[in-house]
């Protein structure tokens, strides 16, 4: 069996972990050179030929932040055009992304004497396709072999279903808070399966808003005692490191008090206050209220696809980082009247990536990239059920979007859904389209993502993933049929067919992808960024 390691690469801290050979069974997190279990997602362009990640990198925002990157995976595969210029290069996320990992592997490698090569990675459960090809984009450019990709809450239900037999034939809502994201899963757990029902959630939405509204009330309490524009103050990079760094300091110790002090040394004057338990929650209520709506939402869903009326869930599990914060287990036990099980909350995700590692380690090839890109003729390929101990364990998951192509229905054009949500992957489903005009010589198939479940949808609710063109012979009249297949596989990646009926043309790999890298990109990018130094 060849090594493979779970890696939960978070928004806030990133975590490593494997299951040791000839060990109990249980995956071991590695701590990073500084000692910790968990590294900060913080990277710091030092120089030409340098860059720090971690602590180092979180240390170095308030001296130099027009070199430091945090919070990047808020971006990772929006193509919302952030990106950071080094050596000549604009930078985007996925490439930043790939230092964290590099440190990850570093500092494992140099506790262990073993080469950190095979990898599952997580991300979260409501990300689309351009961010799980991100995801996986940033460890293919570490040096990495990305063997699976997995969504955060189901590793951590897999950790925490693998963990008693106990827990066989329970349904667990998962709920998982992390530094910048929010998801809501809902799973059956069973000796032989572990299988996502539902899931849901919101990829903007996790501790950083809490962080910002602390920072908010910071910048009041500044500006009642000294002269200072909040403005000003907000716009400063290193005065708004210093908040955040500060504001991160106190949401952790709010946690367990019940106010903190607030001693802060700026060049407008020095500031001495409090910062309440009351006061934090109240400006942070609606961000609390927003994942139980999410929650409920979810599990309206859960009921409608399992045609039932209510759900026996037997256990809420609370993950991620953010769910430390009072008022998160306070405002789920209130809603769902079940006292939650606050589980492993920084380290369970790259535990349960870890073990599922383990299920792979036999067949350890790097998974296929979803849509085929210009220089990319991979097609899908499902993954058999794998054995822990020997035991068959099949993970089922579940589309988190809907994706189909933009067709007309009657004069205006929209998507057509292809795959709805909450489908069991792999999903396979074929819808039948006609050509428009005479004569044509091709059709544009355009592909989008959509939160929505209906079969169709306007435009502008829709993320358009990319363009493939289909050939047609030129002669065919108006109403000629064509035929679309969408594919996603178990790791939520999508491939296409086209079919023009006439006569059998099949076009699959003429895509061109509207946000991310090539694959000719990634690679280069991985073998330039090979020679820097990672700290």
């Amino acid at each position: 069996m060849k090594d493979v390691y779970g890696i939960d690469l978070g928004t806030t801290y990133s975590c490593i972990a494997k299951v040791e050979e000839g060990g109990d069974g249980k995956p071991t997190v590695f701590m990073n050179h500084e000692g910790e279990l968990t590294t900060p997602s913080v990277v710091y362009f030092e120089s030409e030929s340098n860059v720090a990640a971690g602590q180092i990198a979180k240390d170095s925002m308030e001296i130099e932040p027009e070199k430091t990157v945090a919070f990047v995976k808020r971006h990772i595969g929006k193509g919302d055009g952030f990106s950071f210029s080094y050596n000549g290069d604009d930078l985007k996320p996925e490439a930043i992304s790939s230092f964290v990992l590099r440190k990850l592997a570093k500092d494992t490698e140099s506790q262990t004497g073993d080469k950190v090569e095979n990898v599952v990675i997580t991300h979260p459960a409501y990300f689309g396709q351009n961010e799980i090809q991100a995801t996986k984009d940033a460890g293919t450019i570490a040096g990495l072999n990305v063997v699976a990709l997995m969504p955060e809450p189901v590793a951590a239900a897999y950790a925490y279903g693998l963990s008693s037999p106990e827990n066989y034939g329970k349904m667990i809502l998962v709920y998982d808070l992390g530094g910048g994201t929010f998801d809501a899963t809902l799973v059956k757990i069973d000796e032989n399966e572990i299988r996502v029902i539902t899931t849901g959630g919101d990829a903007n939405l996790g501790g950083y808003n809490w962080d910002e509204r602390l920072i908010d009330l910071i910048v009041d309490k500044i500006c009642e005692q000294t002269s200072a524009d909040r403005d000003e103050l907000m716009e400063d990079p290193e005065t708004r490191a210093l908040l955040q760094n500060k504001a991160e300091t106190i949401k952790i110790a709010l946690s367990n008090t019940e106010s903190q002090r607030l001693q802060l040394r700026l060049p407008v004057g020095n500031v001495k206050d409090t910062i309440t338990i009351e006061e934090f929650e109240s400006a942070t209520q609606d961000l609390c209220d927003r994942t139980i709506l999410l929650t409920k939402d979810m599990l309206e869903q859960a009921k409608n696809k399992m045609g039932v009326d209510s759900l026996d869930i037997s256990q809420i599990l609370l993950v991620g980082g953010s769910t430390m914060m009072r008022q998160i287990p306070v405002a789920v036990r209130n809603e769902f009247g079940m006292e939650p099980l606050v589980f492993d909350p920084n380290q369970a995700v790259a535990k349960g990536a870890a073990l599922y590692g383990v299920a792979i380690g036999n067949d350890p090839d790097p998974i296929p990239d979803p849509i085929p890109r210009p220089d990319d003729n991979t097609t899908d390929k499902d993954k058999d059920d794998y054995k822990i101990d020997g035991k068959t364990v099949n993970i089922v998951m579940v589309t988190s979007k809907s994706f189909g192509v933009a067709a007309y229905v009657g004069d205006e054009k929209k998507i057509r859904n292809i795959i709805k949500k909450q489908m069991d992957l792999p999903a396979h489903q074929m819808q039948r389209f006609v050509t428009r005009e005479d004569n044509m010589v091709e059709a544009e198939l355009v592909f989008y993502e959509t939160e929505s479940d209906e079969d169709s949808v306007e435009l502008e609710f829709g993320r358009e993933l990319g363009t493939a063109i289909l050939e047609l012979p030129g002669n065919l009249p108006a109403g000629s049929p064509i035929e679309i297949q969408i594919t996603v596989n178990k790791e939520g990646l999508l491939t296409f067919e086209g079919k023009d009926c006439t006569n059998g043309k099949v076009v699959t790999g003429k895509f061109e992808v509207k946000d991310g890298l090539t694959q000719k990109q990634v690679e280069e990018l991985r073998e330039k960024h090979k020679d820097i130094v990672v700290e």
